[in-house]
């Protein structure tokens, strides 16, 4: 047997032997009837001091038939509470109420609800860093109002309702009004020094008689504290800079009418300066393209001076959208973009004087910002579904 013969015989008789092992290695296996799988948790201020009402949801296993009482759809979640003054000791008074374990590793959602948010979200959030079977891309929103109240609305579609909300921020990139926001990504801003966390927020509407949540905004965190919040274009004005910025129609007024242009793309590049005095400066370059995807104008967009002035348009307008979001942030002190994380990495020795003071240069720190646009195509027509104007002579 040659050489490379014997090595592909070890290689195939290793894979059997791992195999063999995973297959032996259902030691800690649960039942599905000894868990209740976790989809969603919610937090709420409590009716005493220092207290919480942690919520739960659930997935409820269909009935026999599938239905519910008088033919009805069986629901498919359920909503455990419990108060206390921590999450872990709660969860353990969740178990004996159900008889099962919480199952967490299929939890997608986590709710701070606005008043518990306002008084700091530092030390419930431990458990689902620390617990090995809570995840770090859990998504983290802001209720507006109680998160209980979020995560029993109904449904778009047959399901959870913390499942509803997961989607609706994920088609947020349709329109890019709300932050994709995960525990990690919460984590991570919370240890910095100088940058501030954010979340999506999670809102309660009317919708005729009824209610409906819906996701739009992103709450504003100073230290662990929820202290303002942007609405769905400030945001878009915040994720411009982060480069996050996916889709989304840029209207304005235009000649005689008004346009819509539908963004394809957008990327940003942020360079944090130190100028020869030693203050900070921050560019902001963002390019980005689009097609124009409405008017409501006699005039004929197509030529080749039209397109330059809707560049040009809509260039302002990103950058307006830019500034008015900066300049918000700036009064609240919250660095939201993480430019001192930036100064922190590019000039490490010069931060160390600046690392304490950082809230006030960031009021007054200098942000210069470019825009580039491009726009791509006019779509199927070159003309408006207006008459050709006619020259007067």
């Amino acid at each position: 047997m040659n050489t490379h013969a014997v090595r592909h015989f070890g290689i195939r008789i290793a894979a059997i032997l791992l195999s063999l092992l995973l297959l032996c290695g259902c030691w800690n296996r649960r039942e599905l009837d000894t868990m209740s799988i976790v989809l969603g948790c919610g937090i709420d201020k409590g009716e005493k001091p220092g207290e919480i009402n942690l919520i739960c949801q659930i997935e409820k296993p269909s009935p026999a038939g599938g239905e519910g009482g008088a033919g009805a759809p069986a629901a498919k979640f359920l909503n455990v509470v419990n108060k206390g003054t921590d999450v872990f000791t709660i969860l353990r008074d969740c178990n004996s109420q159900l008889g099962r374990k919480l199952y967490f590793p299929h939890n997608q959602v986590l709710i701070f609800g606005e008043d518990f948010a306002k008084e700091g979200i530092r030390k419930q959030l431990d458990f689902f860093l620390r617990d090995p079977e809570t995840r770090m891309t859990v998504m983290v929103f802001v209720a507006m109002g109680k998160a209980s109240e979020a995560m029993n609305q109904p449904t778009v579609m047959e399901g959870a309702p913390v499942i509803d909300i997961v989607n609706m921020l994920q088609s947020q990139e349709n329109t890019s009004e709300a932050p994709q926001i995960e525990v990690l990504d919460l984590l991570t801003a919370l240890i910095s020094p100088t940058t501030s966390a954010v979340a999506p927020l999670v809102s309660i509407e009317k919708d005729g008689d009824k209610t409906k949540s819906v996701v739009a905004g992103t709450g504003i965190f100073k230290g662990d504290k929820l202290v303002s919040a942007l609405n769905g274009v400030e945001t878009r004005g915040f994720l411009w800079v982060k480069g996050k910025v996916k889709s989304g129609i840029i209207n304005f007024p235009f000649m005689d009418g008004d346009v819509s242009l539908e963004i394809i793309k957008a990327k940003s590049k942020v360079k944090p300066i130190l100028l020869p005095d030693g203050t900070p400066m921050v560019k902001v370059e963002v390019t980005e393209t689009s097609n124009l995807g409405a008017q409501n104008s006699m005039i004929d967009m197509s030529s080749v001076e039209m397109m330059n002035m809707l560049e040009n348009r809509s260039a302002e307008v990103i950058k307006s959208e830019i500034l008015y979001t900066l300049q918000k942030t700036k009064v609240l002190g919250t660095d939201i973009y993480g430019f001192g994380d930036l100064f922190h990495q590019h000039y490490h020795k010069e931060w160390k004087a600046m690392e304490d003071k950082w809230k006030d240069l960031y009021r007054d720190l200098k942000v210069e910002v470019t825009v580039k646009t491009q726009l791509n195509a006019t779509g199927k027509v070159t003309r408006p579904a207006y008459p050709p104007v006619q020259k007067q002579g």
